[in-house]
């Protein structure tokens, strides 16, 4: 027995195929079920709106980016690779499995199964000017990320933002080695921290205002902002200097006088502010975990009756110095 097929049904199948023909091809494809997170290292926060990733460094400086991409789905992504939009060459990239040797940051990551992450640790050179906006890309078919090519596959961004600051006082960036780091001297003071090690974040910032976190006296040179780390708590004690001109000093300000104040902003102590104790000597401690040491820095203005370093007064010296040793990074402040 032959069954026609009415007519309105014939009709109703040619707009259902036809419908399918004219979806595009990318429509017809299911979004990979991924996750990307960045970490950078020194980084700043909260960043501002659509910007997933920020931080404030010296031009030229080094940063560290952690780059994680997640299979968070059902099925597996054939094919991953990661790129980004930072002219030139990474510094390093770990592991370097699937990662180009030279040019710009192109990393084939393999296939993701479900529940699995592929990670890759990318340190980068800034370059010159005052700000920097670039973003990393995750996409399925190979393609640069400074290209635009987001249509040859389904394409994940995360944005970032850093500030390029090349101020007198502030030194920043994620350091190689555990050389010391100082400040232009602007505002009357340097600071200089010798770091408890390389491969970190640091960052120091001096601000001109007249703020004691211990409110136990007269603040004295700049309020000094330090990063080292995130907040990291070391096992021994890391040394920061304040080289205060003299010039901003009380003329008749003695040794006897100084104080330090650390304002932590991390750890156990987040929010508590110090006095720190005088050290037993110019040296790092060995039975408490901070504490300061204030001298002159010379050369003499004047001849001490004394004769002796230590001697004299505020008008007598070009500087004071105060050595800071402590565990973790926080505000620091001198005072009297």
């Amino acid at each position: 027995m032959i069954r026609m097929v009415h007519r309105s049904g014939v009709a109703l199948l040619a707009s259902l195929l036809l419908g399918a023909l004219l979806v595009p091809a990318a429509s017809l494809a299911n979004t990979p079920g991924w996750q990307m997170s960045v970490v950078a290292t020194p980084a700043d926060a909260p960043c501002g709106a659509g910007i997933d990733f920020c931080g404030t460094v010296n031009p030229s400086a080094y940063v560290r980016f952690v780059v994680t991409v997640t299979n968070a789905g059902k099925s597996t992504i054939s094919k991953a690779f990661l790129t980004d939009t930072i002219a030139g060459a990474p510094l390093s990239v770990t592991p370097s499995t699937g990662c180009n040797s030279t040019g710009q940051l192109l990393c084939s990551l393999g296939a993701l199964k479900p529940g699995t992450h592929a990670t890759r640790t990318i340190i980068q050179q800034m370059p010159t000017g005052i700000s920097l906006d670039f973003r990393f890309e995750v996409n399925t078919a190979g393609v640069s990320g400074s290209d635009g090519g987001t249509s040859h596959g389904d394409t994940l961004k995360e944005n970032g933002h850093f500030v390029l600051d090349n101020g007198a006082d502030f030194v920043g960036g994620y350091i190689l080695t555990n050389g010391d780091l100082s400040t232009g001297g602007a505002g009357g003071q340097s600071t200089t921290l010798t770091p408890p090690s390389g491969g970190i974040g640091v960052t120091i910032r001096e601000v001109n205002n007249s703020v004691n976190p211990c409110n136990n006296g007269t603040a004295i040179g700049q309020l000094v902002e330090l990063n080292v780390a995130d907040g990291t708590i070391f096992a021994t004690p890391f040394k920061t200097v304040l080289n205060i001109a003299s010039g901003g000093l009380p003329p008749e300000l003695a040794l006897s006088q100084v104080k330090l104040c650390h304002l932590y902003d991390s750890g156990p102590k987040n929010g508590t502010a110090e006095a720190l104790p005088l050290c037993a000597s110019d040296a790092a401690p060995t039975t408490v975990p901070a504490c300061f040491w204030p001298k002159w820095g010379g050369p003499a203005v004047v001849e001490h009756e004394s004769h002796e370093v230590a001697g004299g007064d505020a008008d007598d010296w070009t500087s004071l110095i105060i050595d800071v040793w402590d565990v973790q990074n926080g505000n620091i402040r001198g005072g009297f």
